[in-house]
């Protein structure tokens, strides 16, 4: 056994030990009460949606995680007067998934995996074979490739389905009106790349951001000296030779790395936030990522929340 495969199984340990097994009643807890909120999602009011609304919201999911895509979106629709929904299969969610989301979000677009292979097999692989492969190879790499291919808004907004939005996103709202490149995401509580930072600016030859988080992240549409930049990085990597592409958090990556070639990148206020502590009355986006430290509390927390705030609306 390798050193850094020691070093991995240290690390597994850790995380485990620190991160997993403390948690096992709040998991479970979680998954009780996740299984007794479906219902709630019936007593939803529908948002204004239109296939060409604005902000064009892009959303990867698949149906394990339908209930979690249908909370999300409606959390930030609900604030929005004409958004439009793309939703991005995994390759498990299909058309006849989609009736219980289609009723809150009536224009939501399902883009089939199968139609996004073909458009990235007739658009992508000619030009960028790298960016193709890699896409063809990585689950989560839709994020940045597919969103870019359907659509017509210039600028879009890639969002998790482990994503809340306790109230009104004024400071995205404000930004539909602004032309040209410009990126904008929420903080994270640490940089997590598939390298550090400093080394993946060596190699890429621009100062990578700090703390960024691709899972609400607003942007222009990518075109072609993106995927330039893209392609030409993924290769340097490869070239590199010590950093595994297929590592956790390489959409993230390449995503971070667009960003720093961006002259108008910069990280939203820290009311957009990813779950590190309570939730503060001003926060306005909370991510909730998939550790059972925190993923629990998506459901115990942030959807309770607006079941909570959804009860006392009808009443009024």
């Amino acid at each position: 056994m390798s050193l850094s495969d020691i070093k991995r199984f240290a690390g597994s340990i850790k995380y485990r030990a620190v991160d997993c097994w403390p948690y096992f009643m709040r998991v479970k807890k979680a998954k009780q009460a996740r299984e007794q909120m479906r219902a709630a999602l019936d007593e939803l009011t529908p948002v204004n949606s239109s296939v060409n609304g604005e902000p064009e919201i892009h959303m990867l999911c698949g149906r394990r995680h339908i209930d979690m895509g249908i909370w999300a979106s409606w959390s930030i629709m609900r604030f929005l007067d004409s958004a439009s929904l793309y939703v991005h299969s995994d390759g498990t969610l299909e058309e006849s998934d989609m009736r219980q989301w289609r009723r809150i979000v009536p224009d939501v677009v399902l883009v089939e995996r199968g139609q996004a292979d073909k458009k990235v097999e007739e658009e992508i692989k000619p030009r960028w074979p790298t960016v193709s492969s890699w896409r063809s190879s990585y689950r989560t790499s839709p994020q940045l490739v597919d969103v870019q291919l359907f659509g017509r808004a210039e600028h879009v907004l890639q969002m998790d389905s482990d994503i809340i939005c306790f109230s009104e996103p004024t400071d995205i709202k404000s930004l539909l009106s602004v032309k040209g490149e410009i990126m904008r995401w929420h903080g994270d509580a640490r940089t997590c790349y598939i390298a550090e930072p400093e080394r993946l600016s060596e190699i890429i030859g621009a100062q990578m951001p700090l703390k960024f988080n691709c899972g609400f992240l607003y942007t222009n549409r990518l075109g072609q000296r993106h995927f330039d930049i893209i392609e030409a990085s993924l290769q340097k990597i490869k070239q590199d030779g010590k950093i595994e592409l297929s590592r956790y958090w390489a959409t993230q990556t390449m995503y971070a790395v667009v960003a720093a070639f961006c002259n108008d990148a910069e990280s939203l206020p820290g009311t957009y936030t990813v779950r590190t502590g309570p939730v503060k009355s001003e926060t306005v986006i909370c991510h909730y990522p998939g550790t059972p430290k925190v993923r629990p509390l998506y459901f115990l927390e942030g959807v309770q929340r607006l079941i909570d705030e959804n009860k006392l609306r009808n009443k009024s």
